[in-house]
């Protein structure tokens, strides 16, 4: 088949194929090389998006944690807890059951209104 063509029908199709195939071997490479590349940035900001968010949570839950601390050495606090606990011991004297009360009570129970407008 290829005895019938002449030489100058033979050269250009050759070089034609040979651009073709460098071409397309070139492409591939290059896109094989940009996504390694792109793959390796992701995973590099991923990383420090991690990181980042993890050093906010535990910013977040030390200040949380020190505003707890604040509150539970309040003596408002203290004086409240203790009047919650004597408030259910009387309450279980008189009910037998303070837990159903409990949940009764904050299901019914309206919410508290910010005064900010």
């Amino acid at each position: 088949m290829l005895k019938n063509i002449s030489i100058a029908k033979k050269l250009p199709a050759l070089f034609a194929a040979l651009t073709t195939i460098s071409v397309v071997s070139v492409g591939w490479l290059s896109y094989v090389e940009i996504a390694q590349s792109m793959e390796k940035d992701v995973l590099s900001k991923l990383s420090a998006t991690q990181q980042t968010v993890g050093h906010s949570f535990k910013k977040m839950l030390g200040r949380i944690d020190s505003d707890l601390e604040v509150m539970a050495q309040s003596g408002i606090t203290q004086d409240a807890l203790v009047r919650l606990g004597a408030g259910f011991v009387e309450h279980q004297k008189r009910m037998r059951k303070p837990a159903r009360f409990l949940a009764e009570f904050l299901h019914h129970a309206k919410p508290i209104q910010s005064r900010r407008a």
